[in-house]
Formats: C-alpha cells, sequence, structure tokens
C-alpha cells in the first residue's frame, strides 16, 4: 500500500532539496564545464545525487499510484521528479480555497469538428466583436461544423 500522497510528495521535495544543495557543492566544477555543456553536466550532478539514494520503496509507491518511477530520469533528473510531484498533487485533488473566489467573465469554448477517426472536418472558429459595441452583431452562419463562438474584445 502507497504512503499517503503528502508523506510522497514531502519525501520528492526533500530529494529535490538534496538535488539543488548537490548542485550548489559542485558549483565550481559545473562553472568549469564548457557553457554547452554545463546543463549536462548540472543534470549529471543530479543524477548521480539521485543514484546514491535507495529509492525502491519509493518508487513502488509512484508506481502503485501511476506516476513515473524516477526509473528512467537520466535525460532529465529535475524534470521527471517534479512530473512525479506534479501526479501526486493532481492525486490530491483541488487546493482547499481560503476565501471566495471573484466573479470573472464566462469561459466560453470554441470547438473543432471531427470525423469518426478523428480527422479534423473543421477548424474552431472565433467570431471577435469589439466590446465597446451596445449589441453586438451576431456570429455569421457557417455551413460546415460549429457554430463560431462570439468573443467580445476591448478595441485597442
Amino acid at each position: 500500500m502507497p504512503e499517503s500522497l503528502d508523506v510522497l510528495i514531502t519525501r520528492l521535495d526533500e530529494i529535490e532539496a538534496d538535488l539543488q544543495a548537490a548542485v550548489l557543492a559542485h558549483r565550481a566544477e559545473i562553472a568549469a564545464v564548457s557553457p554547452e555543456h554545463r546543463t549536462g553536466a548540472t543534470n549529471l550532478v543530479r543524477y548521480t545525487t539521485l543514484r546514491q539514494q535507495d529509492l525502491r520503496d519509493l518508487q513502488n509507491d509512484l508506481l502503485d499510484l501511476g506516476a513515473t518511477s524516477l526509473a528512467t530520469a537520466e535525460a532529465n533528473v529535475l524534470a521527471k521528479l517534479q512530473a512525479a510531484r506534479n501526479v501526486l498533487a493532481a492525486l490530491r485533488g483541488p487546493k482547499v480555497r481560503t476565501g471566495p473566489t471573484s466573479v470573472g467573465p464566462a469561459v466560453g469554448r470554441a470547438r473543432v469538428s471531427r470525423d469518426d477517426t478523428g480527422r479534423l472536418i473543421a477548424s474552431a472558429k472565433l467570431w471577435l466583436v469589439s466590446s465597446d459595441r451596445p449589441t453586438p452583431p451576431a456570429a455569421p452562419v457557417i455551413p460546415a461544423g460549429r457554430p463560431a463562438l462570439t468573443v467580445s474584445v476591448d478595441p485597442a
């Protein structure tokens, strides 16, 4: 059974802090590397630091939850670690808000039309109208596809 999501997220945060500390500890060596290879040198320091830790339990817990197991982190250790953390944060659910949210503009959805195989039939259409008009003109009738989404924009 995997650890709680909060425990796993904390563990990933600790590993990320260890990686950052290792990069700082090796900053002189990294600076001595040719500029076009510094990113790779930084990643190598992170990778060797990561592999010096026993991650088997963490990897199993991540796999059980459908997150990356960090087994193929060689190419970009930090990105793999952050991807695993993002999956765990998403599994934890939405953030609890501490107060009411302000009311903003409505969200519109412009959609494409596709056939049964997923091929594009018609692009999404936007009908841009000036927000200074009291009554915006109606969107044109489009023969194929979905109706245009009317979007009010500020005149520039």
